[in-house]
């Protein structure tokens, strides 16, 4: 482990019977956007962090040191500690122990930071991380954003944030389409996004994200034991989100059997 366990995180362990599929695909082999190939044989995606820092020490805490870490986007945002979550992602990163791809909140502040500064403003001053951080911190992060992938690929499984679209290029918004469409070429894919009541299983997709920023739970995945660990998430939410909290526990709580019944709750 990386460190003691703390009392007040939960560990559940599932196992479950779905196949892993893998068939060859050229589109996403020659894809243009960034791809990380794994050099390790366990690994544990985690889903969207938002800012839930003290939430992910105690999740990284919990797994073993060994294997690689994959932050499957959006660890930026929301949460009441943005900086203090990117620099340990970051310098986890930079160890060489994790992964971090990019999620469409982290593609938001690099659109929002490219543009002219006047053209700009109000959208940066709408991001919770350019206002944590202020102007001269958030436009040093800019270039780590850039490079961070799109696709983290291994043995039998891929991992990105949303999803791919029907050429199989990922995309970092998609929801339904991707659900009902698709059809297991590259493998299982891990994505996280949009957030549900628990891990869920799919025969060809993996979803992760269980709205650790809302009050729900911070998940982390080991597609190679199908093994879940999870610890509580963020239970004080900030003003700003108060009017969305009602309407994502809507969703939240909705239970989901197949791919096809997937509701798409609320962007987060």
């Amino acid at each position: 482990m990386r460190g003691s366990k703390s009392t007040t995180s939960r560990l559940f362990t599932v196992r479950s019977s779905d196949d892993i599929w893998l068939l060859p695909s050229q589109n996403l082999e020659e894809n243009a956007a960034p791809i990380v190939n794994s050099p390790r044989e366990c690994h544990w995606v985690i889903g969207d962090v938002h800012g839930c820092y003290q939430s992910l020490v105690e999740l990284i805490a919990l797994l073993p040191s060994s294997d690689q870490l994959v932050f499957c986007g959006d660890v930026i945002n929301r949460g009441p500690a943005i900086e203090a979550t990117m620099l340990l992602a970051w310098e986890m990163v930079c160890r060489g122990g994790a992964h971090w791809l990019r999620g469409n909140h982290e593609q938001h502040l690099i659109d929002c930071l490219e543009v002219d500064p006047q053209d700009g403003q109000a959208a940066l001053l709408a991001i919770d991380t350019y206002r944590q951080l202020g102007d001269c911190q958030a436009r040093e992060w800019l270039s780590r954003l850039k490079g961070l992938p799109l696709v983290y690929k291994a043995k039998g499984w891929i991992a990105t944030h949303a999803g791919f679209d029907l050429h199989g290029n990922p995309d970092l918004s998609i929801r339904q389409q991707f659900w009902e469409n698709y059809d297991g070429r590259y493998g299982r894919v891990i994505v996280a996004h949009t957030p549900r009541p628990q891990v869920e299983r799919h025969r060809h997709i993996v979803m992760i994200d269980t709205g650790a920023c809302y009050g729900g739970l911070l998940s982390a995945y080991c597609p190679e034991r199908d093994a879940v660990v999870q610890v509580c998430g963020e239970r004080k939410l900030n003003k700003h989100l108060s009017c969305d909290v009602d309407k994502l526990k809507e969703a939240l709580t909705r239970e989901t059997t197949t791919s096809s019944s997937l509701v798409s709750a609320k962007p987060c």
